[in-house]
């Protein structure tokens, strides 16, 4: 049994038409905006107590310092939002240790609390 001339014309028609702009282009469906610090797993913890959160002794007082040392320790790097009282993992550690200590604006996407960064900016 054959497709029939009409079918036929469709399949031809499709077969010469260009594919869509968008076609073979990635998806960024659901991009949002995280705003909020780059430290590391434990001080964010610390950070999410209201008993500590105003207190900065030792290393903490530099921030930059305090990410590396406790990142070389173990500790994942993250950014917290205060805002939001919020720690999100985050998928390339490499990516933002550059900003470790720093308040930063991220765009990407989230899914199960970690960050798929897709840019990552200093906020002054």
């Amino acid at each position: 049994m054959g497709l029939g001339p009409s079918r036929t014309l469709v399949l031809v028609f499709i077969a010469l038409c260009p594919p869509p702009i968008w076609a073979g282009q990635p998806v960024r469906e659901n991009l949002q905006v995280f705003v909020g610090d780059i430290t590391d797993s434990h001080c964010a913890k610390i950070s999410l107590r209201a008993d500590f959160a105003n207190q900065q002794t030792g290393m903490r007082r530099d921030k930059k310092a305090c990410t590396a040392k406790c990142v070389e320790r173990g500790s994942k790097i993250v950014l917290y939002d205060s805002a939001k009282h919020t720690v999100y993992m985050l998928d390339d550690p490499e990516k933002v240790l550059p900003f470790a200590g720093q308040k930063v604006r991220i765009t990407g996407t989230v899914r199960r609390n970690e960050i798929t960064v897709a840019t990552i900016e200093n906020v002054n």
